[in-house]
C-alpha cells in the first residue's frame, strides 16, 4: 500500500520536478463574476506565457517586468516566468487571480468575436483583471470601449460565438507579422519581420 501511495504521488510531482520548476493546476479566471471557459494558454514559441513577462508585476507595480528564466512555473500549459520568487509564490497561490483573461489572447479580439495573440506591451487591469491585446491601435479601441468590449468578449469566450470558435473568419495575427514591444523591436520567439 506504501509502495502505491508513493507511486502515484511521485506520478502527480513528475511533471514540476522534471522541468524543475512548480507547477500549479487549472483555476478558471473570473471576468464580471463570471467564470471564463479554458482554453490553450496563449505562449510564444518558446512556451512562455506573456512572452516571459512577469504576471504578477503588472498587479503590484504597475509594469511591464521582464521574468527571470531561473524564477518559472507551469500552468495551463505554459512556463510562466517571474522576477522574483515572491512573484513566483504569489502566483502559484492563487494562479487565476494573476493570469490574463482570455488566456493570455487580445481582449479587444475577443470582444469581437474573433481571437488573437496577446502582447505583453499592450496591458490594462480592470477590476483586477489583467487584459492584453495585440498593438497600440488595438489598445486604444479596447481602452476606448472597455466595459462593452469586456462584456462582449466574456460572452464570447464562454459560448464560442462569433468567430471566436469557428463561427466565421478568424481573426488571426499572421504568421509573418511578429509582435512588437512599444519601442517597435520584435518579441522573441514570435515570428519574423515581415
Amino acid at each position: 500500500m506504501r509502495l502505491l501511495v508513493c507511486g502515484l504521488v511521485a506520478l502527480l510531482l513528475l511533471p514540476a520536478l522534471a522541468l524543475g520548476r512548480p507547477s500549479a493546476g487549472y483555476a478558471p479566471v473570473r471576468v464580471n463574476g463570471t467564470e471564463l471557459a479554458r482554453s490553450a494558454q496563449y505562449a510564444s514559441a518558446s512556451g512562455t506565457a506573456l512572452h516571459g513577462f512577469d504576471t504578477i508585476a503588472y498587479h503590484t507595480e504597475g509594469a511591464a517586468v521582464p521574468g527571470d528564466p531561473g524564477i518559472a512555473a507551469e500552468y495551463n500549459g505554459a512556463v510562466w516566468l517571474f522576477s522574483s520568487a515572491e512573484h513566483r509564490d504569489l502566483f502559484l497561490a492563487d494562479p487565476a487571480r494573476y493570469a490574463p483573461a482570455y488566456d493570455g489572447h487580445c481582449a479587444y479580439a475577443a470582444g469581437v468575436g474573433g481571437k488573437a495573440a496577446g502582447n505583453p506591451h499592450y496591458w490594462h487591469i480592470e477590476d483586477g483583471v489583467l487584459f492584453v491585446n495585440l498593438d497600440a491601435r488595438v489598445q486604444a479601441e479596447f481602452l476606448a470601449d472597455t466595459a462593452t468590449l469586456i462584456s462582449n468578449g466574456v460572452r464570447n469566450w464562454n459560448t464560442g460565438s462569433g468567430a471566436l470558435f469557428g463561427g466565421g473568419p478568424l481573426h488571426e495575427r499572421p504568421a509573418s507579422r511578429p509582435l512588437r514591444d512599444v519601442e517597435g523591436e520584435v518579441l522573441a520567439g514570435s515570428g519574423t519581420s515581415p
